[in-house]
């Protein structure tokens, strides 16, 4: 039972803190200026929008009071980053390849004990084999700009936009109305926070307060928040099942303990003082009167002499599987 209570005395203490951590972060931003502060998000953004229209869009339901300094839009280009990320790789490879080409060839040029023919045939080695790695990365640089002029050409899936206003009044304004929507306009408002979606149709925007930028992993706004439950939830449930598995390991351990202790006497008996001094045939006869006693009989042995030994041959066996 310790582990239990000590299991359930974690969980409250995460919690505890996950609770107090969001009131003591409130608590330190009253008194502290982030651009955050200025900025709103917002997702489910139809397929046409683009920054003229949501600059219009925002700036009409603020009846044009509070002028918008910036709008920007994530759109669904997971693959350009990682591209651009891998071309990054490359450059700084081929600089390091530069430099250590210089440091190899200074470094084999200062050498006085080698001969200087030497010397000038492993430098034409080293330039050899570097000028090949060179346009090896060249060429592998050059297929990086190619297959991102052709992604840039694609139409590529709005998901984000950002949208920051001079005034930090003018974001609380927009989300005290988002949040004042109530069930019904939420769904069928025609103007408040819709955009047009083709077809005569519309798209009901979805607005909180912008994360900090440095916190933004940009790959990942791709993943809505269904995505993010369900992969929350499915690491939720591993890591329940790994506590599962190791609190039952834990209590197997001890179930077969105590079945050992018991069966052997050490749980409730000790050896008698005197024990150590008796022969072995008194011991053995004091182990038939008292049974309790067997472990202090039996422990002493190896498991070869256990399985000789007629009076340990029990012993041995719950041994062997509570081990």
């Amino acid at each position: 039972w310790v582990d239990v209570i000590i299991c359930v005395i974690i969980l409250i203490a995460f919690i505890w803190l996950k609770i107090f951590e969001n009131y003591e972060e409130k608590q330190l931003n009253q008194s502290t200026f982030y651009p955050s502060m200025y900025t709103i998000m917002i997702s489910n953004l139809p397929v046409s929008a683009t920054e003229d229209s949501l600059n219009r869009h925002f700036s009409n339901l603020l009846d044009n009071k509070y002028p918008i300094a910036s709008c920007s839009i994530a759109y669904d280009n997971e693959r350009d980053i990682l591209e651009s990320i891998s071309r990054g790789d490359l450059i700084r490879k081929k600089k390091r390849l530069i430099h250590e080409h210089r440091y190899n060839c200074t470094y084999l040029r200062y050498q006085s004990n080698y001969n200087p023919v030497y010397i000038d045939n492993e430098i034409k080695k080293l330039r050899t084999e570097f000028f090949n790695n060179i346009k090896k990365i060249d060429q592998e640089i050059k297929n990086k700009h190619k297959v991102l002029e052709d992604l840039s050409k694609t139409h590529q899936l709005p998901l984000i936009a950002f949208i920051t206003f001079n005034d930090e009044i003018a974001s609380k304004l927009i989300l005290k109305k988002y949040k004042s929507l109530n069930l019904i306009s939420y769904y069928f408002s025609k103007h408040y926070f819709r955009l047009p979606n083709g077809n005569k149709s519309t798209k009901l925007l979805i607005l909180d307060r912008a994360p900090e930028p440095s916190t933004i992993i940009w790959q990942n706004l791709r993943y809505d928040y269904i995505n993010r439950l369900l992969r929350k939830s499915i690491t939720t449930f591993l890591c329940l099942v790994l506590i599962f598995i190791s609190v039952s390991l834990t209590f197997g351990a001890k179930y077969y303990s105590l079945r050992y202790d018991s069966a052997s006497g050490s749980a409730t008996s000790t050896c008698p003082a005197n024990f150590e001094s008796l022969t072995r045939e008194q011991q053995q006869q004091l182990v038939v009167n008292s049974p309790n006693y067997l472990h202090c009989y039996c422990s002493r042995y190896n498991d070869f002499t256990l399985a000789r030994d007629k009076y340990c041959k029990d012993y041995l066996n719950q041994k062997l599987s509570s081990e």
